[in-house]
C-alpha cells in the first residue's frame, strides 16, 4: 500500500488488479504504466483493472507515524502492514500500538480469495474424477434440492459445506480484527478452514 519517495512513505494511488494464469491477482503501485506494459506484455497476465486506492483517516495517521518516526525504506513491508492494518512487526519501534484492522485492507481481499479458492478447488476435483462440468459451488447449489438428480449428493454436500466454510473464514476474520488471533499466513488460514467430508 505504501512506497518510499523524497524520504518519505506514501500511499500508493493504484490497485492493480488481472488474471495470472487465470487466478485473481491484486497489487498496490505507484507506477501503473509499468502494470500496463507488463500485462500487455505477458500471455498469461489478462485482464488489468487499475482502482483508485482511497485510504482510509486510520490509514493516514498510521502513514504519518511512520515518516515521523524516520523509518526508512528497507523496511517496506513491515511499514505497508502497519499503514494497511495496523499490524505491529517486531521491525517497527516499541512505541508503535497494534490495532489490526483489515477491513479496507488486500489483506482482507486476500482472505476472502483463498476461500474461495479452497471451495472451488473441491468442485473442480470432482468435476476431474466424474467427468461432471459444474462450472462453480453455485452451479451445484440449482440441484442441491433435486432429490433425484444424478449428482444430488454431491451438490447437497458441497453447497451445505462451503456455507460452512464462508461462517469459518469470517469468524477467523472476526478474530483477527479483535486480535484474538494474529493474521494467519496463506496455509495456516486454509488449513482452519473445514475440510470437505470430514
Amino acid at each position: 500500500m505504501v512506497f518510499y519517495k523524497e524520504n518519505r512513505w506514501q500511499i500508493c494511488p493504484k490497485l492493480a488488479e488481472y488474471r495470472a494464469h487465470g487466478k485473481l491477482k491484486r497489487t498496490y503501485t505507484d507506477n501503473p504504466k509499468w502494470w500496463q506494459e507488463f500485462v500487455n506484455k505477458w500471455w498469461h497476465h489478462e485482464g488489468l483493472i487499475l482502482h483508485e486506492v482511497q485510504p482510509t483517516q486510520a490509514q493516514i495517521d498510521r502513514l504519518e507515524v511512520c515518516n515521523v518516526a524516520g523509518i526508512n525504506e528497507g523496511f517496506k513491508g513491515a511499514v505497508a502492514d502497519y499503514v494497511e492494518s495496523g499490524i505491529v512487526s517486531e521491525l517497527l519501534p516499541d512505541s508503535f500500538t497494534q490495532q489490526i484492522d483489515i477491513t479496507n485492507s488486500n489483506k482482507l481481499w486476500e482472505y476472502e480469495q483463498l476461500t474461495a479458492e479452497h471451495i472451488q478447488a473441491e468442485v473442480d476435483r470432482y468435476n476431474k474424477q466424474y467427468g461432471t462440468a459444474f462450472k462453480d459451488v453455485h452451479s451445484c447449489a440449482n440441484y442441491a434440492g433435486k432429490t433425484d438428480y444424478t449428482y444430488y449428493q454431491f451438490c447437497s454436500s458441497v453447497w451445505d459445506w462451503s456455507i460452512s466454510v464462508w461462517e469459518a473464514a469470517r469468524q477467523i476474520l472476526t478474530d483477527v480484527q479483535t486480535e484474538v488471533i494474529e493474521p494467519p499466513d496463506a496455509d495456516t488460514f486454509i488449513s482452519m478452514l473445514p475440510a470437505y467430508g470430514v
